[in-house]
C-alpha cells in the first residue's frame, strides 16, 4: 500500500514542479503585444452545450500562444439560457481578459472600452 502512495504523490510532485516551471517560464517571457487592440468575439446562441469548451480552448489559446494578437475576448450571448449565462459568466471570472456581454449591449460596450466608433 506504501508504494501506490509514494506513486500518486510523486506524480503529483513532478506534476506541481512542471506547473510552477512552466508558470515561472510564461512570467519571463512575456508576449510583447501589437500596437493595435485586437479582440476575438465569441457568439454563444440560446442553448450552447459546448460553451465553456469554447471559452476555455479560447481562453488557453490567447494565454499560452506565442504568435498572439488577441488582447480581449468576448463573450456574446444571443438569447441564453439561465445555466449558459451562468457557464459563461462564470468562465469569464477565471481570466482578466475575458468579458461577458449581450448582444444587444455589444455595440455600447465596444464604443466605451475600446473607443470604437
Amino acid at each position: 500500500m506504501n508504494i501506490v502512495g509514494i506513486c500518486i504523490i510523486t506524480v503529483f510532485a513532478i506534476w506541481g514542479l512542471a506547473e510552477f516551471i512552466r508558470s515561472l517560464v510564461m512570467l519571463i517571457c512575456k508576449k510583447t503585444s501589437p500596437t493595435e487592440f485586437s479582440v476575438l468575439i465569441i457568439p454563444v446562441k440560446e442553448n450552447c452545450e459546448d460553451a465553456e469548451y469554447l471559452l476555455r480552448c479560447a481562453a488557453q489559446q490567447v494565454r499560452f500562444s506565442k504568435k498572439n494578437i488577441i488582447d480581449k475576448i468576448v463573450c456574446v450571448l444571443d438569447k441564453p439560457d439561465v445555466q449558459t449565462e451562468k457557464i459563461c459568466t462564470a468562465v469569464c471570472k477565471e481570466y482578466p481578459f475575458m468579458e461577458v456581454a449581450h448582444l444587444n449591449e455589444l455595440k455600447y460596450i465596444l464604443r466605451k472600452n475600446y473607443e470604437w466608433q
